[in-house]
């Protein structure tokens, strides 16, 4: 088995296939083993870079109270955020929409105060409110990842096998400055949805 990585999301869809001994684990990859691309979603053009690795090993457990206990105060550090750069009243089951999140943290990147909150603080910050964005409303679940690697939180959708690493796409943004980061990886995830269930559809005939 292998996975088609898309590294600015960091978002695994998982396939069937024959296994290649060329092909590298996840955390392995360099730049120069992605290859980029754009795709056009819903009239809109998204930046992606893709790369194929091999399947490994993972232990993933659901979210205990101590999982919970970290998502429940950086949803609370992503509201502070949200009021230091965001002006606007938001209903509170759309106050962590991508669009949103994607003008706060630009304007979080711009802002040049001594007070402003650390690339660190925000990870956490808006990797926990997007994740939770894509537990509402993709049919998602936290997940506590292990592998050789380390422990990472993550988001994995209920029916398909499609996983997100919410809390290291955002450091992965900041490190590359990427813009429309949430939107981008919103409009991902729709998309291979809708291939995840085409193929199912047709395996069903």
């Amino acid at each position: 088995m292998r996975a088609t990585i898309c590294s600015c999301i960091l978002l695994l869809a998982i396939f069937s296939s024959c296994s290649n001994p060329k092909e590298k684990k996840f955390r392995e990859l360099t730049e120069a083993d992605y290859k980029k691309d754009t795709l056009q979603v819903n009239g809109e053009d998204v930046a992606l870079e893709t790369a194929t690795t091999t399947e490994e090993k993972q232990e993933k457990t659901p979210f205990g109270p101590k999982e919970q206990a970290w998502l429940h105060e950086n949803l609370e550090k992503a509201r502070l955020l949200k009021s230091q750069y965001w002006e606007k009243p938001m209903p509170k089951d759309k106050e962590f929409m991508p669009h949103i999140l994607d003008e706060v943290f630009e304007n979080w990147k711009s802002d040049t105060s001594p007070d402003k909150k650390s690339p660190e603080f925000v990870s956490e910050a808006f990797g926990a409110a997007f994740g939770q964005w894509l537990v509402d409303h993709y049919q998602m679940k936290w997940l506590v990842v292990n592998d050789e690697y380390g422990t990472a939180y993550a988001v994995e959708h209920q029916q398909y096998s499609l996983i997100a690493y919410p809390v290291s796409s955002v450091n992965k943004g900041i490190n590359q400055d990427k813009k429309g980061l949430f939107r981008g990886i919103e409009l991902t995830i729709q998309e291979n949805i809708k291939a995840l269930q085409l193929e199912e559809s047709a395996t069903k005939k």
